[in-house]
């Protein structure tokens, strides 16, 4: 064979080798795209790896055991949750308000309005007593909104609200309110409010009254009262402001993820111990726990825990805010108290509880 036919012969061995190589390839690139198609999808079918809780309604007399000592107490310095679930905003007056031989749970106003809003709370389903004292409020405080919160409401009740707003002018609203609870697993329990009746009209309303001007609001009243007291009281400028019309100023409690909350009312002033943005109530209960006897004794005040286990430290005075001649004397009573707790903090934090039980 000559030398040139060995060359071709070498060359089409060569070609034969690099087309088998080629076909290889192929069928392995082939192979490794319809793997990775494969695991794709299945990972696009596969079950999700989170682990997903299942909500579990929680019996309300768990989270509060008491309608006047627990409930009552947590609405009335919550009552941003239903002004959420009404559309309007609701500012206290007062708790346990006397009528005749009864006590109205929770007087607030309307800050839109200056309204009197009467809140009627009831733990249990709906009775004929609690609608009859409803109607004794009524007159007897002058109120133009009533709000009845339950556990269950009976048919006839919810029958009974939608005829008081059938039959009574625009000037009134009743509503019925139905209180739930529930959690995932051992978390904390998370209420729930739902508005069960309320007035046919009320959306209407509502747009209508946000355009309507009525003169000096509640909240443009708290907004002038603190002022004033800041100037006079420059020690109880706080952290933060909260609240219509800033209502309620933070003051920070030292060495505490905690704060001392004054609140302003037009019906009564008041304040409030809780955590600062971010601090859960069961953080600012462990904090309290220890130290519970202490701080009730030197307070003179009863500390409550509810059924969540969440402690509650606060005292309320009754007082006219409308009339600012009652401006000073409330002014001064935020002073001194805030005095008081911050005082009665600054022993308890500085020490173990056993040390500040011993010397109390």
């Amino acid at each position: 064979m000559s030398q040139l036919q060995s060359s071709a012969a070498d060359w089409r061995l060569i070609a034969s080798a690099l087309s088998s190589a080629e076909a290889l390839l192929d069928r392995s690139f082939l192979y490794l795209s319809s793997k990775a198609l494969m695991t794709a999808s299945d990972s696009q079918t596969s079950p999700m790896t989170t682990e997903l809780g299942e909500l579990q309604a929680v019996d309300i007399r768990y989270a509060w055991p008491s309608e006047s000592k627990n409930f009552t107490p947590w609405l009335a310095v919550n009552l941003d949750r239903l002004s959420a679930e009404l559309g309007i905003d609701l500012v206290l007056e007062g708790t346990e308000m006397p009528v005749g031989p009864f006590y109205a749970d929770i007087l607030a106003v309307e800050t839109l309005s200056g309204k009197r809003v009467l809140i009627e709370n009831q733990l249990e389903q709906t009775d004929h007593s609690h609608l009859g004292q409803i109607l004794t409020y009524l007159a007897g405080l002058e109120a133009h909104t009533v709000i009845w919160t339950a556990r269950k409401f009976r048919d006839e009740h919810l029958s009974a609200i939608r005829w008081l707003n059938s039959h009574t002018t625009e000037d009134f609203s009743f509503f019925a309110v139905e209180i739930t609870a529930v959690r995932i697993g051992s978390s904390p329990i998370a209420p729930l409010l739902r508005v069960a009746e309320k007035p046919n009209d009320w959306d209407r309303r509502l747009q209508a009254s946000s355009l309507t001007s009525l003169g000096e609001k509640p909240y443009q009243l708290a907004g002038e009262f603190w002022t004033a007291t800041l100037s006079s009281y420059p020690e109880l400028q706080g952290v933060a402001r909260t609240g219509p019309g800033g209502s309620n100023v933070w003051v920070a409690i030292p060495n505490s993820p905690l704060v001392l909350s004054l609140a302003y009312s037009v019906g009564a002033v008041g304040w409030f111990v809780r955590g600062q943005k971010g601090v859960h109530d069961a953080d600012v209960t462990d904090l309290l726990l220890p130290h519970a006897d202490y701080l009730g004794d030197t307070l003179g005040l009863e500390l409550n825990m509810n059924g969540n286990g969440v402690i509650s430290l606060q005292e309320w005075k009754h007082m006219d805010m409308r009339n600012r001649d009652n401006w000073p004397c409330a002014a001064d009573w935020f002073a001194h108290g805030r005095q008081r707790v911050l005082d009665a903090f600054a022993k308890c934090l500085d020490q173990q509880p056993d040390q500040v039980q011993e010397q109390g």
